[in-house]
């Protein structure tokens, strides 16, 4: 039964618990004057939207890890490697702070910034990918908000 519980499976509960709670105050924003929850493109529907997908998609990381760690179990390995147990908690106080940063840095230099960190972290050392893909993944999202889902996003604090 210890072999079941490593971080990942922990991490994906905790993401599950922490989309739930969103999910929860999303649900909150229809019942004001916030919009209409019957249209889609509302500020009610499309958090519940994303949300939906988040928990979906750590159900499915959830189940997958389970079943590797009753792989792993049988072949009498060990499953939880500490080098990834630190990255995790790294990766996610990065995000935490992300979300406090935004604010202040605007949503292109915070994601460029979060990119590269997570690249870093996940052991990409080839500085051209270090560059470009922080990059070109903020100006293909910051694409599809501004002009496919018509959300503006936060700019920088003295713009």
């Amino acid at each position: 039964m210890k072999r079941l519980l490593n971080m990942k499976i922990f991490v994906s509960v905790v993401l599950i618990a922490i989309g739930g709670f969103w999910l929860h105050l999303a649900n909150q924003l229809g019942t004001g004057k916030t919009g209409d929850q019957s249209t889609w493109g509302t500020t009610a529907t499309l958090p519940k939207f994303i949300l939906t997908l988040f928990i979906i998609c750590n159900a499915i990381v959830l189940i997958l890890e389970i079943r590797n760690a009753l792989k792993a179990a049988e072949a009498e390995k060990d499953p939880l490697d500490i080098k990834s147990l630190k990255i995790s908690i790294l990766m996610m106080a990065i995000i935490f702070a992300y979300a406090f940063v935004i604010d202040y840095l605007g949503y292109i230099v915070s994601n460029i910034i979060l990119v590269f960190i997570a690249l870093w972290l996940f052991g990409e050392r080839n500085w051209i990918r270090l560059v470009a893909l922080p990059v070109g993944v903020t100006a293909v999202l910051y694409a599809v908000f501004k002009y496919v889902l018509l959300v503006s996003l936060p700019g920088l604090w003295f713009l």
